[in-house]
């Protein structure tokens, strides 16, 4: 004889294990209603992400539209590089290259340098195709080494929105506020200088 019915108190609390439950949708996930009532979450695609979608309703994969990381470049220099100028140069032996997927694209910009100063000011600025997005004075992170010359670790971080789609160029210049004797080193084979380039959905 068959048994068409289960009553409440036949089925004690934690009692339905998955393996009593009907067979699913691989990739699905079960959620409730605005009733209560258990309903499945339909499989996302690949790269999506389950979020909810308020009260009331189950929640849902969706594409990622913002905030996600779309590609990282990276340049690492270990040159010691030395200028006596007054004005700009680059500190990591040149440009690093990278191309938006997308106009509303942010460029997360993010430098570490190691620098040397005899006694003049050394400054430091993240660039965007040669002009300058943030300036730092090295001085604010000066540490001397006894003699008047001075040693600085300085990070730098920027936030670009270049609005292309077009290989836009990013650099790290460096200059110091006097042209004569004193002069500004940026980096080394013991303290490499790294420079960061995060595209970012927008």
């Amino acid at each position: 004889m068959a048994i068409d019915k289960i009553t409440t108190p036949a089925v004690t609390d934690d009692s339905v294990t998955l393996a009593k439950m009907a067979p699913g949708t691989d990739g699905n996930i079960i959620s409730y209603d605005a009733s209560g009532n258990p309903v499945a979450v339909a499989t996302g695609n690949d790269g999506q992400v389950l979020t909810s979608t308020g009260a009331g309703s189950p929640p849902a994969f969706e594409t990622l539209t913002t905030g996600k990381i779309l590609q990282v470049v990276q340049k690492i220099d270990t040159t010691n590089r030395t200028t006596t100028s007054s004005t700009y140069t680059s500190g990591i032996g040149g440009a690093l290259q990278i191309q938006p997927s997308a106009t509303s694209s942010k460029i997360l910009i993010m430098a570490s340098v190691l620098v040397y100063r005899s006694s003049a000011t050394a400054y430091l600025t993240l660039a965007y195709q040669g002009s300058s997005l943030a300036t730092n004075s090295a001085d604010a992170f000066a540490i001397t080494d006894g003699d008047g010359a001075f040693y600085a670790t300085s990070g730098m971080h920027f936030l670009h929105s270049p609005n292309t789609t077009d290989i836009k160029s990013y650099d790290v210049l460096m200059k110091t506020n006097n042209n004569s004797s004193p002069n500004v080193e940026c980096g080394n084979a013991y303290a490499q200088a790294v420079l960061t380039l995060m595209e970012i959905a927008g």
